[in-house]
This record gives structure tokens, C-alpha cells and sequence, in this order.
């Protein structure tokens, strides 16, 4: 069974099921072996990786890049972010292609104005134009495989827009070939969430961003029939502090041995390179 029919499979689920962030092959490989079955290649984590900022700095190529890298070590469903889609409708539609064509089960892209701006910066938020954002939907889809899937991102909670507005891109986005949508929200519970979950007719699946209501548990996400949660950029958050914490303490200590017993071995390394993987399948 191919990654886009597993992530189709995975969406369609009785079962709620998740999603881990991967910025890298060593996050990937991390990820799958904590048991996670989908992984999402974000922006946010790329792009702190690369140590420069989440408002559409990252290059598609780039993200491009790093999606070809993860498939050298793990092959599973990998959704990947793209923004807003790194330009016109052309562009998202070159991109798709060759996110699917690298072997990408599905591609997330938001509906704001080109370039983007993460939605947990305070700065002023834009929508982009619906019919706009419907021919980039539409674009993508005649350019991807038929088992890619299209997730199309609602930002309309971020800019506080009306929730009639949000509904309203919904189904039209669903129209123009969205086969799942992310409801995302900035709010610290899951206030915008259920208001839209009890007003959408569910004809597609449901995706969430637990970011902010990080509080809320798995009982309510099944209450409100949400079909994947993702949790995009916990792996990126967890290793700024740790990697702070050790060099302060190094710094500090000027020894490594105050940090040993909290950090991997070599070992530990070696076993997420399958170092031992070429010499052994040849006999050595």
C-alpha cells in the first residue's frame, strides 16, 4: 500500500489519529520509532533548522530538498506544509507536483496572502481572495496524482474573521478539490474549533493544530469527530531547549560531564543512522 492511500486510509479512520512534526531525517526517524504512522513537514520547523524566519523565507525548493532528504530514511505518509503556496497558483501547482512526484503523501496549503506570515505572530494577518484561493485548489489538484492529498488550511479564526466567512471558504474549498481542511486557531481552548465543527457538515475530514489549546485532551478531539491532530513543531521547540540548556550548563561548568547522563550517546546516534544497516546486509 502506497504513503497517499495509508494518509487517505489514516484521514478516513474511525479512530482518531495523529500526526508528529519532522524537520529533518533525525526528527523523522525519531517520530516513527515513538510509533507515530504520518509525520508533518512544517515551515516553521524547516525554517528554524535553517535559522531563518517563518514568513514565507523558506524556498520551495528548499522544503523540496528536505522532504528528499526524510525519504532516505523513513517511508511513511509525510504531509507536507506549503504555505500559502510560495506564489501564484502556478507555482503551488509546480510545487505539488513535485512534492508528489518525490514520493509526498499530501500537501497543506493556507488560505493568507503570499507572503505569509505565521499565525502566531501578532502582526496584522490577510486572507487571501476565495476564488483565488480556489484556483490555486484547483491548479494543484489537475497537477498532482489522483490519491494526493489536497489539505486546504482555514485561517479565518487567526484574522478573527466571521465565522459565516470561514464556513463559507470551507465548502467552497471543498468544491474546488480540497480533500481535507485544517481548522487552525490561536485561542488557548477549543472554542473556535467546536463552533465550526457544530455548524460544517463534516463532508470532508477534519484536521487540527493543537498548538495554543495544548490543554484540551483526546476525549474532546473525538467528541468534536476531528479526524487527524498534528502536533507541528513540538520536536523543533524541544530540542532549542535542550541544546540551550546543555550549552549553558557546558559553558558554565566548562565540562561536558555536568550534561552526560541527559543527553544521547553515541550510541543513540549510530542507531538512528542504521550504521550498522550496509555492513550487515553485505556480510561484513
Amino acid at each position: 500500500m502506497n504513503n497517499k492511500i495509508k494518509l487517505k486510509n489514516l484521514l478516513n479512520s474511525s479512530n482518531i489519529e495523529y500526526a508528529m512534526e519532522a524537520y529533518n531525517p533525525i526528527s523523522a526517524m525519531i517520530a516513527k520509532n515513538a510509533g507515530f504512522k504520518c509525520l508533518w513537514v512544517g515551515s516553521l520547523g524547516v525554517s528554524a533548522s535553517l535559522g531563518i524566519r517563518d514568513d514565507s523565507e523558506i524556498s520551495w525548493s528548499e522544503m523540496l530538498s528536505n522532504v528528499d532528504n526524510i525519504f532516505d530514511y523513513v517511508n511513511m505518509p509525510i504531509i507536507v506544509d506549503m504555505d500559502s503556496g510560495y506564489g501564484d497558483e502556478n507555482i503551488a501547482a509546480r510545487v505539488a507536483k513535485k512534492l508528489d512526484k518525490v514520493g509526498a503523501a499530501g500537501a497543506c496549503i493556507e488560505d493568507k496572502l503570499f507572503p505569509k506570515m505565521n499565525s502566531f505572530i501578532s502582526h496584522k494577518q490577510k486572507l487571501i481572495n476565495v476564488d483565488d484561493f480556489c484556483l490555486k485548489i484547483k491548479k494543484m489538484r489537475d497537477s498532482v496524482s489522483k490519491d494526493f492529498i489536497i489539505i486546504a488550511r482555514l485561517e479565518g479564526f487567526i484574522v478573527d474573521d466571521k465565522i459565516e466567512n470561514t464556513l463559507n471558504r470551507a465548502y467552497k474549498y471543498v468544491e474546488a478539490g480540497a480533500d481535507a481542511l485544517v481548522i487552525h486557531s490561536k485561542k488557548d481552548t477549543v472554542q473556535d474549533i467546536r463552533e465550526f465543527m457544530n455548524k460544517f457538515d463534516k463532508r470532508v475530514p477534519i484536521i487540527i493544530i493543537p498548538t495554543t489549546y495544548h490543554r484540551e485532551g483526546k476525549k474532546v478531539f473525538e467528541d468534536l469527530e476531528i479526524s487527524l491532530v498534528i502536533w507541528a513543531n513540538h520536536l523543533t521547540r524541544a530540542s532549542i531547549r535542550v541544546m540551550e540548556d546543555v550549552a549553558k550548563k557546558v559553558y558554565i561548568n566548562q565540562s561536558v560531564d555536568c550534561v552526560e547522563n541527559d543527553i544521547a550517546t553515541m550510541d543513540d546516534i549510530f542507531r538512528l543512522q542504521n550504521i550498522n544497516e550496509k555492513d550487515n546486509k553485505y556480510g561484513r
